[in-house]
């Protein structure tokens, strides 16, 4: 029983101190990705200081057993309109590395059966995949990892694009894309790509 309660003592000390050096690193990696991008801002974002939306950090785990390792995800505000707020991301790890969060996004081409706003669509094609940093109203997950965004055609919300990427081999890869090319008040999404469909 002694022997047990001085293990109990000796590792108390340990776990705080574990908890402050992630403390530590979390608060060094955020400063750091602050100063980069206040330095290096996108041509299509607006000033860190006149937007009214703070960065937010998620934890990243990342790697198994004694190879684990922690990063953080940054996000940042970029534009504010009428119906879509963008935001782009860094990445930051426990080393000092640093580095831009790019996502694949699909490229469309839709095309309609005659002509007007209430035309109805005669096809939708994905014609290449981008790489991008800025992203539509977005939404990350901490339990899935998973990163939602949905980029509105106008404010109805009937039309648009939905994206969800998953953190997974240290960087975001698309899981799942869809459109709602109609301008015609229903939410009737054409699914284009699905991992969990394969």
């Amino acid at each position: 029983m002694v022997y047990r309660h001085l293990l109990l003592v000796c590792a108390a000390p340990f776990a705080l101190s574990s908890a402050a050096a992630e403390t530590d690193w979390h608060r060094d990696a955020l400063a750091k990705a602050v100063a980069f991008h206040a330095m290096n801002p996108p041509k299509t974002c607006n000033a860190l200081e006149s937007s009214p939306s703070q960065p937010i950090s998620y934890n990243l785990p990342t790697g198994n057993g004694a190879s684990a390792r922690g990063e953080l995800l940054i996000e940042f505000p970029c534009q504010a309109g009428a119906y879509n707020q963008t935001k782009v991301y860094l990445l930051s790890n426990r080393d000092g590395g640093l580095s831009n969060v790019e996502f694949p996004m699909p490229k469309i081409d839709v095309t309609y059966v005659g002509e007007g706003e209430n035309a109805p669509v005669k096809n939708v094609a994905i014609t290449a995949t981008e790489m991008v940093r800025e992203v539509a109203n977005p939404l990350f997950d901490t339990e899935t990892l998973t990163l939602t965004a949905k980029a509105k055609w106008r404010g109805v919300g009937d039309t648009y694009t939905l994206a969800k990427w998953s953190f997974r081999n240290a960087r975001f890869e698309l899981v799942y894309f869809a459109v709602d090319a109609s301008f015609d008040g229903r939410d009737d999404p054409q699914i284009m790509i699905d991992e969990k469909s394969k």
